[in-house]
């Protein structure tokens, strides 16, 4: 149920540890100390307008991840994240929000926005698309249905877009380190968050 963002907590988790993707809070109800949101600022404004246009939702588009960026922030600056029980929200959304086409969009989009944070924060470079792949995929379609079949496509083609903007952008990823000093420094500098 993670494309739609449906979580249940019995307890309370906390981390400063980005695997530990269970305590990385998601959008709705997300709330950042003023430092954290000083650091995702530097962090995002330096990023340029092509790798901020796909962290988020824009207009038609369904770009996701700008909460994750936080969580890297916060761990990146020497803080942590969590998700907690207690806070309880209740989203409702149109009934268009869960067709399968709206389905296959989301899953290309998400996909995108998750290769090219995760190169941009980690280094990690989007899977490349080849005959086996392919193979696969018409495998996993026959077994699994032809719905199944269109949100491992999407995967795959936003797996190649996010190859394809890294690589037109001349994306090259952010150390943690290096960005926790470009913070350090820009305080001692400027003062603009209280450490």
């Amino acid at each position: 149920m993670g494309l739609l963002a449906l979580r249940s907590l019995v307890e309370a988790r906390w981390s400063n540890n980005l695997s530990d993707v269970e305590s990385i809070p998601w959008g709705a109800g997300l709330c950042v100390t003023r430092r954290v949101a000083d650091a995702y600022g530097l962090l995002v404004n330096g990023f340029g307008s092509k790798i901020i246009a796909v962290l988020g939702r824009r207009g038609p588009e369904l770009f996701s991840g700008e909460d994750d960026v936080f969580s890297w922030v916060a761990a990146s600056v020497g803080l942590g994240f969590g998700v907690f029980p207690q806070l309880r929200l209740t989203h409702v959304i149109s009934a268009a929000r869960l067709s399968r086409d709206y389905f296959v969009r989301l899953v290309h989009d998400r996909t995108v926005s998750h290769c090219v944070r995760q190169y941009m924060l980690a280094g990690i470079r989007p899977p490349s698309t080849d005959a086996f792949k392919y193979v696969h995929l018409l495998l996993h379609g026959m077994r699994n249905g032809r719905f199944s079949m269109q949100c491992l496509w999407a995967t795959s083609r936003g797996e190649d877009d996010a190859r394809q903007l890294i690589r037109g952008e001349r994306l090259h990823p952010v150390e943690c380190r290096d960005f926790g000093d470009v913070v350090r420094n820009r305080v001692k500098h400027h003062g603009l968050m209280h450490l």
